[in-house]
């Protein structure tokens, strides 16, 4: 595991003078830099179920499945830029769009486009720590939201400086020297294991006519079905 690295400033990645403006994709660089349209990625398809969570007694896994560290947290040559580069957090290898969820309780500070990290959301947790995920393909929250542990937050991307689908994963803390990045390794280690929650309780009406339906299908051969209005309106 690596030692805290502290966050410093990051630099305008444009010349100080653009000629013109140019829309590309969600996209507008010009004059006033790189603007990004986040609702072109939030919440275009719908939101997966989270996991259950364990009262904040400690970190969830970031995901709804078990995915293994492709990167490590600490100096590494970069795989875009070629040459050696602290990185700040750990990559864990997922499919494109598995879902991202919030490790603790928090409050969304940042959710959309920030530089190399493409598309991402920062939780606060308190006043000493936060949670980055970046390189998201789609989040489903907004700044200012508060979210609950296990909630479903995103899902897995490949954009900004990104080589294939992945989450990058960050944990940082205040210190007396100001705000550190700190080994996720640790707290992954340590984390709950991925536990979809269930479906809510049917309330005792929905529960009697399940019963009388299955009363009735045991007596009589009987055939009906079941519209699920939900998924008839859903947009996928």
């Amino acid at each position: 595991m690596g030692s805290p690295m502290r966050l410093g400033s990051v630099g305008s990645a444009l010349p100080a003078q653009s000629p013109i403006s140019v829309k590309i994709g969600p996209l507008t660089v010009g004059l006033n830099g790189v603007n990004f349209d986040a609702n072109s990625y939030y919440f275009r398809s719908s939101r997966p179920k989270g996991l259950l969570g364990n009262g904040n007694l400690k970190m969830l896994f970031p995901l709804t499945s078990l995915a293994p560290i492709s990167s490590s947290f600490g100096w590494r040559v970069h795989p875009i830029l070629g040459y050696s580069r602290f990185h700040a957090g750990t990559d864990l290898s997922a499919p494109l769009g598995a879902p991202v969820v919030a490790v603790l309780d928090g409050k969304v500070s940042i959710g959309g486009f920030l530089g190399g990290y493409g598309l991402t959301v920062v939780l606060d947790h308190g006043d000493t720590q936060k949670t980055l995920y970046g390189h998201l393909s789609e989040i489903f929250v907004k700044p200012g939201a508060t979210v609950k542990q296990g909630e479903v937050i995103g899902r897995v991307g490949s954009t900004g400086m990104s080589t294939g689908p992945h989450l990058h994963f960050e944990v940082r803390q205040l210190t007396a020297q100001g705000w550190v990045v700190t080994d996720p390794a640790k707290f992954l280690a340590g984390a709950s294991s991925p536990i979809v929650a269930a479906d809510k309780p049917k309330d005792p009406f929905e529960a009697l006519m399940a019963a009388t339906i299955e009363a009735v299908k045991s007596s009589y051969k009987v055939q009906y079905a079941v519209i699920d209005e939900t998924k008839a309106s859903s947009n996928n």
